[in-house]
């Protein structure tokens, strides 16, 4: 696979800069705490975009159980 590059905010410490909550509430939906032009997905919303294949539509990307698996994994990652 190609490298895409530096895309994302950097993860190093993340679990030093947010709370659960907040990492929580990133990975559910993105756009609220980056605004609307960031390429990150939200995880754990419906998928309806009009560039969205049909089997992947009304679905989403990781379970709950696997965002709050995340979440406490991310917040983890201190000094």
């Amino acid at each position: 696979m190609q490298f895409l590059g530096d895309v994302g905010p950097a993860l190093n410490y993340v679990g030093e800069r947010y709370t659960k909550s907040e990492l929580h509430a990133i990975l559910v939906v993105s756009k609220r705490t980056f605004g609307e032009r960031t390429i990150m997905p939200g995880f754990h919303v419906d998928r309806r975009g009009m560039h969205t294949p049909a089997k992947f539509r009304n679905t989403t990307i990781l379970t709950a159980q696997e965002v709050e698996d995340l979440a406490s994994y991310l917040l983890e990652m201190r000094r």
